[in-house]
């Protein structure tokens, strides 16, 4: 996976997972998806971890799966976290309890 990560110019992009046990983050190749790196922390439930000690899992999480040196490479994130009970005003396709 590292000698990916050495190719220049090339996009990047992460998904996130904000678990009621962990919080897992993966860093790929935005072209074809091809997974590049992961990184876990503790949990990530919205509604009921401290907003001080997930953002802590979060950036654990993220800090493990993007090295330092190619963060300005990631083009976009995508998460979803546990705990919310309604979809978002502006995302219709959301669950619902």
């Amino acid at each position: 996976m590292d000698n990916e990560l050495n190719q220049t110019g090339r996009d990047l992009v992460v998904g996130v997972d904000a678990g009621g046990t962990r919080t897992r983050a993966v860093l790929a190749t935005a072209g074809d998806g091809r997974p590049l790196g992961e990184g876990a922390a503790g949990p990530g439930n919205a509604l009921t971890v401290p907003v001080p000690q997930l953002t802590e899992h979060l950036a654990e999480a993220l800090g493990r799966a993007v090295p330092e040196p190619d963060r300005g490479r990631v083009v976009a994130v995508a998460g979803g976290f546990a705990g919310p009970r309604t979809p978002s005003p502006t995302n219709r396709g959301g669950a619902t309890p």
